[in-house]
C-alpha cells in the first residue's frame, strides 16, 4: 500500500499570463524556488488525465488530480527557439559542405550549398520554435476562458505561507487561498 502524503499549498487565479509571470518573479524574488510552483497543464492533458474536458478552472483549483506542469522561464522560451533553431541549421550547413566536397564541389559551390542547407533548416527550426510559444500563449489563453490561469505554490516550510498569499494578491484577479491535498 502506497503511503499518502499531505501537501500545503497557496492557490491563486490570474485573469493574464502577464499577471502570473510578474507573481512567478515576485515569489521567486522573494526566496520561492520555482520548482514549487505549479500551474494547471494544457487543457489536452487535463482532458487526457481527468476524461473531461476543462470547465471552469476554479474546479480544478482544488483537485490533487488535475494534471500540472512547471512554469517556462521567459528565457527558456527564448532557448527552446535557440536550441531548435541553431544546431540543427549548423549540422545541416557542415552536411551540405562535406557532402560538395565529397562530390568535387568547388569551394564556391560548398559555402552556397551550406548556407542553402543551414538557412533552409535553421527556417524550420525557427518555425517550430514559434509554433511552440504560439502553442503555450493558447494554453494560457484557453485557461483564461475557463475562468483565468492557475497556479499553485507548494509550501515546503509553514512561514511561507502568509509570504505567499500577499505576493499572490498583488497579481491575482481574485481571492488567494490556502489548502491542503493528499498526494
Amino acid at each position: 500500500m502506497t503511503e499518502q502524503t499531505a501537501i500545503r499549498e497557496v492557490v491563486a487565479i490570474f485573469g493574464s499570463r502577464e499577471a502570473l509571470e510578474n507573481a512567478i518573479e515576485d515569489l521567486q524574488s522573494n526566496g520561492f524556488d520555482r520548482t514549487q510552483l505549479s500551474l494547471l497543464a494544457s487543457g489536452e492533458t487535463v482532458e487526457e488525465t481527468l476524461g473531461h474536458p476543462v470547465g471552469d478552472v476554479h474546479e480544478l483549483a482544488d483537485d490533487p488530480k488535475a494534471p500540472r506542469s512547471q512554469p517556462l522561464e521567459r528565457p527558456d522560451v527564448g532557448n527552446v527557439a535557440g536550441v531548435a533553431v541553431g544546431p540543427p541549421a549548423a549540422f545541416a550547413a557542415l552536411a551540405a559542405a562535406g557532402i560538395t566536397a565529397l562530390t568535387g564541389g568547388a569551394f564556391a559551390g560548398v559555402a552556397v550549398a551550406a548556407l542553402a542547407a543551414g538557412g533552409s533548416v535553421g527556417a524550420l527550426g525557427a518555425f517550430l520554435a514559434k509554433r511552440f510559444t504560439d502553442d503555450v500563449a493558447q494554453d494560457f489563453e484557453e485557461q483564461v476562458a475557463h475562468g483565468g490561469i492557475v497556479l499553485w505554490v507548494n509550501l515546503r516550510e509553514p512561514e511561507q505561507e502568509q509570504r505567499a498569499r500577499e505576493i499572490l494578491a498583488r497579481h491575482a484577479k481574485e481571492r488567494v487561498w490556502s489548502h491542503e491535498v493528499t498526494v
